[in-house]
């Protein structure tokens, strides 16, 4: 009757050893370190992505000219040197409820960034959830607060100093052929809200 040899694993010091050969060992360590260099590299590209590509607001307010967008834009990727004329679209909102879209175009240095601000209008007195707000709802929101005339685009004329400025409603009831906009500059400004465009 044969006896059973008791196989030796390496793993009690007696049989191969993977890491004490000198080739296979070596290969198996290069390989792990490949390895590792290849996960910290994906999740470097993912992070630097997140924190350098794109665009984010910093800051929703209301100055003179009425609601604003601080509008942070990084560039990494393209060659040095280069410049790009990036558009920046924005979305103005009143309770959640979307009611302008204002876009900025500026230029954009690549592996850079840059800051800008993006005006827009202050809402209309009523609100159509349906339609201007998008798909959310049926019924409409009235926004309480005071009326202020901004001039609109030009009616037969390309005068680019023209539209959007606020003016008086003098002023307004005498240029109403020329385009001007009614808004409504609500009680509780902090009801308006802003946010980077992103297609659904």
């Amino acid at each position: 009757m044969r006896s059973v040899s008791t196989i030796r694993t390496g793993l009690n010091g007696d049989g191969w050893n993977p890491w004490k050969h000198p080739t296979a060992g070596r290969s198996l360590r290069t390989g792990l370190v490949t390895v590792a260099v290849l996960v910290l590299g994906i999740l470097g590209i993912v992070v630097v992505n997140k924190a350098w590509v794109g665009e984010n607001i910093t800051e929703c307010g209301v100055d003179a000219q009425g609601p604003y967008a601080n509008v942070r834009i990084n560039s990494l990727w393209g060659g040095l040197g280069n410049v790009s004329h990036h558009q920046v679209h924005v979305n103005f909102t009143y309770d959640g409820a979307w009611y302008d879209a204002e876009i900025s175009t500026i230029e954009m240095p690549v592996l850079d960034s840059t800051t800008t601000v993006v005006h827009g209008k202050y809402p209309p007195r009523s609100i159509n959830l349906r339609w201007d707000g998008g798909p959310k709802g049926e019924g409409r929101i009235h926004v309480e607060g005071q009326t202020v005339y901004r001039t609109g685009e030009p009616i037969g004329d390309r005068d680019e100093n023209w539209p959007g400025r606020l003016v008086t409603k003098a002023f307004a009831a005498e240029h109403l052929n020329r385009g001007i906009d009614e808004e409504i500059v609500p009680d509780d400004l902090q009801r308006i809200g802003c946010s980077i465009y992103s297609d659904p």
